[in-house]
């Protein structure tokens, strides 16, 4: 694995024994799993640009992303049921902590401005553009323009106030 794996693993775990003065080391807070997800109206325009996405996850994750689609029709967005909307991947174990090693050091210092939402152990991180990545800022000129996506941190066995200790022990700026 990688150090930010040994960093969580020896260092955050104990650290969070020890606060939160746990008997236990099962019952502390640990990373389920890291989930992006991205829509576009221009996928519902145009179902081909859904292929921009798929490349772009696959080329930051090392993983193969699923295509989601409407589960209902909604007249207000001009969606029918079936068509394409987005795309999603969840990234456990190895390549979770690969990408947060990666996210922490490339991605978090570039953006200028972070807004976290906290849902009870799940925190939602609106990236605004794909190009913050190393892996796909050397491919700009073939991919969408306005590039965004939502990364989600889940985190079992923990309420509010643990979650955040646990993100702010892996260096997140909460």
């Amino acid at each position: 694995m990688n150090n930010f794996y040994y960093w969580y693993k020896n260092i955050i775990l104990t650290d969070l024994l020890y606060k939160l003065n746990l008997n236990n080391s099962f019952s502390v807070a640990r990373l389920n799993n890291v989930c992006l997800t991205a829509c576009f109206q221009s996928i519902i325009e145009k179902p081909k640009t859904v292929l921009y996405s798929l490349l772009a996850f696959k080329i930051l994750t090392f993983q193969a992303p699923t295509i989601c689609k409407a589960k209902h029709s909604l007249a207000a967005f001009n969606l029918r049921k079936g068509m394409l909307v987005g795309v999603k991947i969840s990234l456990r174990k190895k390549l979770m902590y690969n990408f947060l090693c990666l996210f922490t050091a490339f991605v978090l210092p570039s953006l200028e401005k972070i807004s976290f939402l906290n849902i009870s152990g799940c925190f939602s991180i609106g990236i605004p553009n794909i190009f913050f990545f190393p892996h796909v800022s050397c491919f700009r000129n073939s991919f969408l323009k306005d590039f965004s996506f939502i990364i989600n941190i889940n985190i079992l066995n923990g309420d509010s106030l643990v979650s955040k200790l646990l993100l702010t022990g892996l260096q997140f700026p909460l």
